[in-house]
């Protein structure tokens, strides 16, 4: 297992931002942050266009030896 999880994120957010916010929130070491824009499609429907969101996806891959417990989270 290569310890990396991928989080939906704000657009704005930087990978500094992530990192930071992983670690505190989850309590883990972060290694690296990789991050991408998903670009929203346009999808014809009865009403003509409408176009899906942009949005921006991070992997995240944790130190060795980290790892996310998600059952114990409040």
């Amino acid at each position: 297992m290569n310890n990396q999880y991928v989080f939906k994120v704000a657009l704005n957010a930087t990978k500094a931002e992530i990192k930071k916010s992983v670690e505190q929130l989850f309590k883990v070491k972060v290694d690296n942050v990789r991050t991408l824009r998903v670009k929203g499609k346009v999808k014809r429907n009865k009403h003509g266009l409408s176009a899906k969101t942009t949005w921006k996806k991070a992997y995240v891959r944790l130190q060795q030896g980290q790892d996310i417990d998600f059952a114990s989270i409040d």
